[in-house]
């Protein structure tokens, strides 16, 4: 009753005596159960299915068949692999396809569904399978495992395809409702077609309508205007950082001036609450203030424990480091004129300076 695992489609969900299956994994021919508790062995008990996941898995797999059946047909672009995602499914197709040819493959299959191509499975010995005696059969699907003796599993797509699957499909192409390919990723010697078919088209195109409008009210801009309006936001912010970034280097100048008239020969910064601001800030003061002080150490601090230690040279640090960590209760690493960690007692700079 329960799909289990395979061909690229994941497991069918449901219940097993009121109780959840997480999956079900075929394990050498054995549809195996994973259930969330266990049930009484040899009880009888009622397999309820899943059947919104059920019809989406076979429309998704449909598709991919008849996607794959006309990129062949049309391109000579066979399917070398495929993946049935929980929002989009990816089939990779070998050249010549491109992103070029995605419209053309799209409208090929969305014209195959309003044509309702009737689908259906069949069973065929092994030995016709393998040496294309099923009618319609193609060549390339006849290459199956020697391990594969019994009857052979094969779904015939209208006059379009005929394949060995053991997945689920729906009866009819008229089905899927309708075909959309998302993106297509070029790779080197093959490309990433992502797609969606069947309901998952509307959810599809109701969740982009749904950021659509959030951007659009954000913006105070129509559809149509979001594209500018999205592009001059972005125009502005990088010229806002521009200047911050020039004035944050103005600010740090002056702060280094500031910090190097100090008499010490270690010199505390103001300490500053983000961590994150050592990796721009703390270490342009660093290099600021000791070319203004080459004779001496400087100690910044930041949130959560963090600080950073710097002199002009290597001996100059080594003399300052040891003192100042005993007191900050520091550990951490560097090399050259800079010291970097976290200590327990980084607040005592005072004391330790």
């Amino acid at each position: 009753v329960l799909f289990p695992e395979g061909g690229g489609q994941p497991s069918d969900s449901g219940k097993v005596g009121g109780v959840a299956v997480s999956r079900v994994d075929n394990v050498e021919g054995v549809a195996v159960h994973r259930l969330a508790t266990a049930v009484d062995v040899g009880a009888e008990v009622e397999v309820a299915l899943d059947w919104d996941r059920r019809w989406d898995h076979a429309t998704q797999h449909t598709a991919q068949h008849l996607m794959s059946a006309l990129a062949v047909d049309w391109l000579g672009a066979a399917t070398l692999s495929w993946t049935l995602g929980p929002v989009a499914s990816q089939v990779e197709l070998g050249a010549p396809f491109s992103s070029d040819h995605a419209n053309e493959l799209e409208d090929r299959v969305n014209a195959a569904i309003r044509a309702g191509e009737s689908i259906k499975a069949e069973w065929h010995a092994s030995d016709d399978v393998k040496s294309g005696a099923v009618p319609g059969l193609r060549q390339s699907s006849c290459k199956l495992p020697d391990s594969v003796t019994g009857p052979v599993r094969v779904v015939r797509l209208g006059a379009i395809d005929v394949n060995p699957c053991c997945g689920t499909h729906v009866a009819t192409t008229a089905h899927l409702q309708a075909f959309k390919i998302l993106k297509v990723e070029a790779r080197k010697a093959s490309s990433l077609v992502h797609f969606v078919a069947g309901p998952r088209v509307a959810r599809t195109l109701g969740a982009c309508l749904a950021r659509e409008r959030a951007v659009c009210d954000a913006l105070c801009a129509a559809p149509d205007q979001m594209a500018d309006r999205v592009a001059t936001a972005l125009e502005k912010a990088k010229e806002a950082e521009g200047r911050a970034k020039k004035l944050q280097g103005e600010l740090v100048g002056l702060l280094a001036e500031s910090l190097a008239a100090s008499s010490g020969k270690v010199v505390a910064a103001p300490p500053r609450e983000a961590a994150k601001d050592m990796a721009e800030i703390g270490k342009a003061l660093a290099t600021a203030f000791e070319q203004k002080r080459p004779d001496a150490v400087l100690v910044q601090t930041f949130g959560g424990g963090a600080f950073l230690l710097s002199a002009s040279t290597k001996e100059l640090l080594d003399v300052a480091k040891e003192p100042l960590l005993a007191v900050m209760g520091g550990k951490g690493g560097g090399n050259a004129g800079r010291f970097q960690g976290k200590g327990a007692d980084a607040g005592k700079v005072a004391e330790a300076v």
